[in-house]
């Protein structure tokens, strides 16, 4: 089943739990003109919103003033509208297909989405004042790559927070990470430091053997 009818019944409260997150009494309920957006929005404010800024162990202002900012991997709906007062960019190879599937990104005015790969960033060298990730960097194919085009299109001090899953390789992410691939893959980030490890993600329980880690040097 797709995910959208899932979200749809848990806004109707048809569905009493969904991705940890029980179903929203009516006064936390987002009102737009058709369910499907109304019940969309509701669970990014439930759950993506603060499952980012725990997951990032930010505050909603932590941008605020920044400029711009750039979310690798930041799938259908992005957890990073939390974050105020900056421009956000949100990259995904997938964009146009998730609004093809009637995912709302029109209701967000303060982002631009760029529809692409993080191996190959298409946007200006020096052009963002932070980037920052949740659960994406482990699914690229060439982290080699993406961390020097991070390196290419991060201003110099520019901010930089990604959240890990640690895991063994798959048919379909073949690559190992961990702490040593991640501090030699980013020894150009001046500050980077891993800040905490945990068994688990907010709404997404890790497999056996599997970790989330938090690196930031901010």
């Amino acid at each position: 089943m797709s995910i959208i009818p899932k979200i749809i019944r848990w806004y109707n409260g048809e569905i009493d739990c969904l991705y940890d997150v029980k179903r929203p009494e009516e006064s936390q309920k987002v009102k737009e003109s058709n369910l499907k957006d109304s019940a969309i929005l509701t669970f990014i404010k439930l759950c993506q919103w603060p499952r980012y800024l725990q997951e990032l162990d930010l505050k909603k202002d932590a941008f605020s003033g920044t400029g711009r900012v750039l979310e690798i991997g930041s799938g259908s709906m992005p957890g990073s509208t939390v974050f105020e007062g900056c421009e956000l960019y949100c990259l995904d190879p997938l964009n146009q297909k998730y609004m093809e599937a009637g995912f709302p990104f029109h209701h967000f005015g303060n982002i631009r989405l760029i529809t692409g790969f993080a191996e190959n960033i298409p946007i200006a060298d020096n052009f963002f004042d932070a980037v920052i990730s949740v659960n994406a960097i482990d699914h690229v194919d060439d982290l080699s790559k993406v961390s020097l085009e991070i390196r290419r299109v991060l201003k110099d001090n520019g901010k930089l927070a990604i959240q890990v899953n640690y895991h063994k390789p798959y048919k379909t992410e073949p690559m190992k990470i961990n702490d040593g691939v991640i501090k030699r893959e980013f020894s150009w980030c001046k500050g980077f430091r891993k800040i905490r490890e945990a068994a688990d993600c907010v709404g997404i329980e890790a497999r056996s053997g599997e970790s989330y880690a938090l690196w930031k040097n901010f």
